[in-house]
């Protein structure tokens, strides 16, 4: 049961910082948003979660989580239609599943453990697959949660190639965390800073 909990937290918190982003941080709503989430889950702030006396040494040996993200966006003016994004999804074996987003599992029939998991690139983030048919979004975010190095390599890989695929058949391009064209060089940096220091982008803890 912690376990699970602790999961929907860290997709909550991926679906929050991947959906409403790219789309919020522009109008300065990125941190109120983030706020009310927390609030939702009895935190006061992302970067002051205040611990109780008897959880502190439990939460102290948790391993953080880093959220590594991707982009795929569709070229302007164009959008992604939501019948090409559920087939440009089955078609490199991602399900829909929980938390109303796409997830990789290990196995390609949609079983074993999620690898990484898709959202909209915008708010609310979340898709609803019974109005997918009149469904539009300006791109698509592929993200994971790593607590250790050696998973986020081979998660990353996949993650990757799974994105190249997807900009082959949507006719996307590919973006870092920042919004940037993803070079060759950026993904070496991707690379770099996974095998180095696993946390070095922005964790989440629970």
């Amino acid at each position: 049961m912690e376990t699970s909990l602790r999961l929907v937290l860290l997709v909550l918190g991926c679906v929050i910082v991947a959906g409403i982003i790219w789309d919020s941080r522009r109008s300065g709503l990125f941190r109120k948003k983030m706020k009310s989430v927390m609030r939702q889950e009895n935190f006061e702030d992302i970067e002051d979660i205040q611990e109780s006396e008897e959880n502190r040494e439990h939460i102290q040996n948790e391993p953080r989580a880093t959220i590594i993200a991707l982009h795929l966006m569709a070229r302007r003016p164009h959008l992604f239609l939501g019948k090409q994004v559920v087939e440009a999804l089955s078609e490199v074996h991602i399900f829909y599943g929980e938390m109303q987003i796409f997830h990789r599992f290990s196995n390609i029939d949609g079983t074993g453990e999620p690898i990484f998991s898709v959202v909209s690139a915008v708010e609310p983030g979340f898709f609803e697959i019974s109005k997918m048919e009149t469904f539009t979004t300006p791109g698509l975010t592929l993200f994971f949660a790593a607590t250790s190095s050696n998973q986020a390599i081979s998660a990353f890989e996949l993650m990757l190639r799974t994105a190249k695929q997807l900009a082959l058949q949507l006719d996307g391009e590919l973006k870092d965390d920042h919004h940037r064209p993803l070079t060759p060089q950026i993904i070496e940096k991707y690379r770099e800073r996974i095998r180095v220091q696993p946390s070095v982008l922005r964790a989440i803890r629970v």
